[in-house]
């Protein structure tokens, strides 16, 4: 292995080889460094999985973090080296290690939630069944820890309901392979189909077309990462739900519509109106354009950098053609910048006045990054190379990109110095760029696994002679390379073995979709700045296949009813039971590409069948089944109720399912008072573990109704709902000109805003500056509260 290498493993200092352990002293996980945290699920979807369900990017692969109580195959399943330990290779590690592979595991699924799963399952073979991602088509993994293992997905930004802006509604909630999930993040949903596109691109042969085909790639990504930003995608849920419950109903959808498809229109144009290059492209604080304090001599740190480059066979006219821009500040034409980013950023940078004081910031920006979150362990035991600066990562940056294209010059047959240029990116091939916001934005990763400690190999003498950028470094050691955000993303923590499979899944997202579609003007142009227009021409992609788009209606409140996914080329195939059966569907019967319907890993099988073979067997009678929905019935009819018994010395209840057993376990047996929900009416003492135990029983013993349902409260109507969110949106649908009160327990309607706006403010504020109050009317109490429920409460 060339002493170059930046892949190489780190090896320690002389020390004893140690595995690594848990211990007492574990640092908390910590996740990837990203643009925002999850925000909170609305509370239909919440209580409809309670106690079990999917995960979100943010929350960890069946985590009990944020959704519920399935075993973690994320973050609760890595090793966590406390301290450091040296492995058996020589490697450094310390925080949270490489994800373990173990058996999904379903025992704590409520009722609602194994329905939920199992109507997505497809027969596979010998009686197994599996699920298939929404994005790609391709089969989840039955193992977790993996990244094709389930996740709980937010397909669009936000969806409306009742009036309000939701993120995990059921409308809007898809399941996807984990890394998938976590590539994605606050991004315009278009985006994933840009990435395998890019991927795809690379494998063409011919350069001219690949250059114009990653080049409309480059400026789609360009564009979409600007509608992120102008449309609030890339902030956290709590701040983008406030600003957008501002925003008029035609705004809202034009933004899912633009974010499905990439197609420019006027919402973009008022939203790009007046704002600057810097607005759109750099960070919140503006960091690249702070002056440089005690600034080094820039013409000697080129020529440094011009030294490095001889290193690996480079001439000056060679570092000058892949890695500078002009100064745009210089009084002499031939004084260079360093450029370290794709080829296809350079006329945006040159708009943007790309100097010195732009690539100190940002270097020194990326370290400060490193250093508090992804190296933070590292950091905190001592081996974070407290001695590097912004300065020593230009010049170590100046090693890893010159090793690149030195191997790149070796390739046989040679590459012309162009598509040498168009050569160079990241571990996958993705182009690393500057901007702040976009998915391909430079970071620093690990370039081995996820739980080494990161290192530059600096190797600084220790006689007193002064730092040679050139000689001072040992790549032996050396753990850390650039990648872009995407890259970072979608590897995760997951090992290192199974990243090759990560790229593959990539590449299978389609340009066309039931969610999205993109564009073929969305790379012609750049919405903003007067950049360069070469290399021309850029050339949109061709559509292996189109798949209808779903209507918007589902994500706007609009329609109740799910979209109905049919192929329009195969009128009697009938429908599709989720978007993923359809891409399937149109990828092994429509296309001219290779079939990718079974797992990225086919040695996945038989992990896959070992797990149905357990599950698919009733466990206290050993039946086998080949469908798990009629394992379910079959527990319910033939073992009814007595799986689980309660390990509370003194409690003989016993339950049919865990999920039951733990609610029990909460709510009876806790050292912590349980959540309770009162009866919102006067004078009722009742009180209830789960809000819509509450709802029924307030329709039941204080509505004026007819038994077994909630009448509707326009005068002409005789519609009887059982549930209140379906008396909620009957009224939305059939009776726009009413106003449903949406508190829990309240059925009240109005036939103005303002009357319902006032009754709100009356009988439900909880706001203590409120003027409204409600005195408790027993003798000699006297206390007062600001909304009846709360008295209620009291009494």
């Amino acid at each position: 292995m060339s002493s170059t290498d930046s892949n190489t493993p780190l090896k320690s200092s002389p020390a004893e080889v140690l595995s690594p352990t848990l211990g007492d002293g574990a640092l908390p996980v910590s996740p990837p460094i990203s643009e925002g945290d999850s925000g909170d699920e609305d509370e239909l979807w919440a209580d409809l999985l309670d106690y079990g369900d999917l995960p979100g990017a943010d929350d960890g692969l069946y985590d009990s973090d944020d959704d519920g109580g399935l075993p973690s195959s994320q973050d609760n399943n890595s090793p966590i080296v406390a301290h450091f330990v040296v492995d058996q290779e020589g490697c450094i590690r310390t925080g949270p290690q490489p994800l373990k592979e173990r058996p999904f595991d379903i025992s704590g699924l409520t009722d609602e939630l194994i329905r939920h799963l199992f109507s997505r399952l497809v027969p596979y073979k010998d009686g197994h069944v599996r699920a298939v991602d929404d994005y790609t088509g391709l089969d989840f993994s039955w193992a977790q820890g993996r990244p094709d293992a389930l996740s709980m997905e937010a397909m669009y930004p936000f969806t409306i309901g009742k009036g309000q802006i939701l993120y995990h509604a059921p409308s809007n909630v898809g399941l996807v392979s984990s890394s998938l999930n976590w590539l994605k993040r606050r991004h315009p949903i278009i985006v994933l189909a840009l990435l395998g596109l890019w991927l795809r691109i690379l494998q063409e042969p011919n350069f001219e077309r690949r250059k114009a085909g990653l080049a409309w790639v480059y400026t789609s990504l360009l564009n979409a990462g600007v509608m992120g930003r102008v449309f609030l995608f890339n902030r956290p849920h709590e701040k983008q739900i406030e600003e957008w419950q501002q925003w008029p109903p035609e705004k809202l959808e034009a933004v899912l519509e633009h974010g499905r498809t990439g197609a420019y229109g006027p919402a973009i144009d008022a939203a790009l109106a007046g704002r600057s290059l810097d607005q759109l492209f750099l960070d919140a604080r503006r960091t690249w354009r702070r002056p440089v304090r005690q600034a080094p001599d820039w013409n000697l740190v080129y020529q440094w950098l011009v030294k490095i480059a001889n290193k690996y066979g480079l001439t000056q006219d060679d570092f000058d053609y892949y890695f500078t821009l002009p100064a745009p500040t210089s009084s002499r034409s031939n004084d260079k910048v360093f450029y370290p980013f794709s080829v296809l950023s350079r006329a945006q940078a040159k708009a943007m006045s790309w100097d010195w004081c732009c690539l100190f910031n940002v270097a020194g920006q990326m370290l400060d990054r490193m250093r508090r979150h992804c190296n933070k362990h590292a950091q905190a035991e001592g081996y974070g190379e407290h001695e590097m600066d912004p300065l020593r990562l230009i010049y170590w940056w100046g090693h890893h990109l010159c090793q690149k294209v030195q191997k790149l010059k070796g390739q046989q047959p040679p590459l012309t110095r162009e598509e040498i240029a168009y050569s160079i990116g990241d571990q996958w091939g993705f182009a690393v760029l500057p901007w702040a916001g976009n998915i391909l934005k430079a970071s620093l990763c690990r370039a081995r696994d996820h739980g080494v400690a990161m290192r530059f190999g600096l190797n600084l003498p220790n006689n007193g002679q002064p730092f040679d950028p050139v000689e001072h470094w040992d790549f032996f050691l050396c753990t850390v390379t650039i990648d872009s955000q995407a890259t970072n993303m979608a590897m995760r923590n997951f090992a290192a073995g199974l990243w090759e499979s990560i790229r593959q899944m990539i590449m299978a997202v389609q340009p066309s979709h039931t969610h999205w579609r993109l564009d073929k003007d969305l790379g012609l142009r750049s919405w903003v700045g007067e950049f360069e227009t070469e290399p021309q021409p850029r050339q949109p992609p061709e559509l292996p296949f189109e798949i209808p788009l779903v209507p918007i209606d589902s994500w706007l409140g609009e329609s109740t009813t799910p979209p109905s996914l049919q192929c329009t080329m195969c009128p009697d195939a009938g429908d599709f039971a989720t978007p993923g059966l359809l891409v399937r569907h149109y990828r092994e019967q429509h296309s001219q590409e290779p079939s990718a319907a079974g797992s990225v890993d086919p040695g996945q099988d038989k992990t896959d069948e070992a797990f149905w073979t357990e599950h698919l067997t009733c466990r206290q009678c050993a039946k086998p089944f080949s469908d798990p929905g009629c394992l379910v019935l079959h527990i319910k009819e033939q073992h009814s109720g007595k799986t689980y018994p309660c390990p509370d010395p003194g409690c003989n209840e016993s339950f049919t399912y865990l999920g039951t057993l733990r609610r029990h376990m909460a709510l009876k047996h806790s050292d912590e008072s349980p959540v309770r929900f009162p009866c919102t009416e006067m004078g009722c003492n009742s009180s209830f573990s789960r809000p819509d135990d509450r709802d029924r029983h307030v329709a039941q013993y204080h509505l004026r109704k007819p038994p077994g349902g909630l009448r509707c409260p326009d005068p002409g109507c005789d519609e009887v709902f059982t549930q209140s969110g379906d008396l909620a949106e009957h009224v939305a649908e059939k009776h726009p000109d009413r106003f449903l009160c949406s508190e829990p327990g309240c059925h009240r309607s109005f036939t103005r805003r303002d009357s319902l706006q006032a009754h709100v403010k009356k009988d439900h504020s909880a706001e203590p500056s409120k003027t409204v109050k409600f005195t408790c009317p027993k003798p000699g109490c006297g206390k007062s509260y600001t909304s009846r429920p709360k008295l209620n409460k009291h009494n």
